[in-house]
């Protein structure tokens, strides 16, 4: 989440209603205000996946690809 203005503002993220424990999607939400009073807020969707079973005998490999 990014927010952009010409004044100074503060962002804030409520991720209460997230469980990382229980695979689903959630609704969290973010809120902006800047030092003039201006608000808004915004809604956005969170998925949690559960994490792959993995045998005993089976290596993992996690891979991060970045485009420069």
């Amino acid at each position: 989440i990014t927010a952009t203005d010409l004044a100074q503002m503060e962002l804030n993220i409520d991720y209460s209603t997230i469980n990382v424990n229980v695979p689903m999607e959630y609704i969290a939400k973010a809120n902006v205000e800047d030092v003039n009073g201006n608000k808004n807020e915004k809604e956005f969707k969170v998925t949690v996946i559960a994490l792959p079973i993995v045998a005993e005998d089976e290596v993992v490999v996690q891979e991060t690809v970045t485009n420069a």
